[in-house]
């Protein structure tokens, strides 16, 4: 009834208002199928001296009901994009979120820029399983 009562420019206003509203809420939701993604924070220096150590250390939280398939691991990929290093991570607490480490293998490394990241699996429903990545971060690694 109050809708009658706006001119045609009010009434065209409000439809829209209410148009981009429920679209808001739709793509708020997820839908069926969808689940929220674990949240991943992780350091690493961003310089290494040549032959040091580099320690990845992480934390996440995973949404209710989303339980880990294996330990999160940490990908390294080298300057031209190609896998250098994937370690599984430690796990040093599982309350109130995850969190652990890695020493990476730098030792090994020839001196350059690398990618790291890090990722996690996990398992959804109908044992469907499902893997998140952080960004990754370059970390350069300098001569001996």
């Amino acid at each position: 009834m109050w809708l009658r009562d706006r001119s045609p420019r009010q009434r065209a206003i409000l439809s829209a208002v209410a148009l981009i509203g429920a679209a808001g809420l739709f793509l708020a939701n997820p839908s069926r199928g969808q689940q929220n993604l674990p949240a991943i924070h992780f350091s690493v220096p961003a310089a290494v001296a040549g032959g040091a150590p580099a320690r990845v250390q992480y934390d996440l939280t995973l949404p209710p009901g989303l339980p880990l398939a294996r330990n999160p691991r940490v990908r390294v990929l080298n300057d031209k994009g190609q896998l250098w290093e994937l370690l599984p991570m430690y796990i040093t607490q599982r309350s109130p979120s995850l969190a652990g480490y890695r020493d990476l293998n730098t030792e090994n490394y020839p001196p350059g820029q690398y990618r790291v990241s890090v990722e996690v699996d996990t398992v959804g429903a109908g044992g469907q399983e499902s893997t998140a990545a952080s960004p990754a971060v370059t970390v350069a690694l300098a001569a001996p």
